[in-house]
């Protein structure tokens, strides 16, 4: 993969400067919009102040970025499909079919699953959960292009049950919203026919 390295980082770091490296993660779907975006600025602005060139990483048109920009930083923030392209990108390597067959076959049950921390990583825990409750307050379009992402790759894990869950528990209020959406905590719903109905409000939610 080619990196392209920020002018201004490449001056800081030729004068031996200080720079601070900044991960992307939380802008393209680790906090809701326009949270994502007023954290990164403010982030930067801080780095900045304290006398350090903030360079934050990104991938972008198959180059990995060092020294992300203001438009950069905005498509990160806003566009639908970035977040999409990152389950995208790691189920592919996560949930290969040979891979989810042999957990299907194996006569002493299913591995245990190491996808958790990933999963969490990746804010799938958290779409559906209430930014106040530690969430990312996502909308359904968010949780079904995230569920697509991963059905289509058959990635093994406790993700259904998980957001099943955390959709109820949103409802009631539950104090284990933050271990949920944070991917400390799994949790299942038994349900019986016919007695959980949703309702998409306005804003998107469910």
């Amino acid at each position: 993969m080619r990196i392209t390295v920020a002018p201004q980082v490449q001056e800081r770091l030729a004068a031996n400067g200080p720079v601070v490296a900044l991960e992307s993660t939380v802008i393209a779907h680790g906090l809701p919009r326009p949270r994502n975006l007023e954290a990164a600025h403010a982030v930067e602005s801080d780095i900045r102040a304290a006398g350090a060139v903030p360079a934050t990483i990104a991938l972008h048109d198959g180059l990995a970025i060092v020294g992300a920009g203001d438009v950069l930083l905005e498509r990160l923030a806003n566009e639908d499909g970035v977040a999409k392209a990152s389950i995208r990108d790691w189920a592919k390597q996560a949930g290969p079919v040979a891979a989810v067959r042999r957990l299907e076959l194996n006569p002493a049950g299913p591995a245990q699953n190491t996808y958790l921390n990933d999963l969490a990583d990746l804010g799938i825990f958290s779409i559906s959960i209430p930014a106040e409750a530690g969430g990312a307050g996502g909308t359904v379009t968010d949780l079904a292009a995230a569920l697509e992402q991963l059905t289509i790759a058959l990635v093994p894990g406790p993700v259904t049950p998980n957001v099943l869950a955390g959709l109820l528990l949103t409802a009631a209020g539950s104090p284990l919203l933050p271990a949920l959406a944070a991917g400390q905590a799994t949790a299942a719903v038994g349900l019986t026919a016919g007695t959980l109905t949703g309702t998409r409000a306005a804003d998107g939610t469910l």
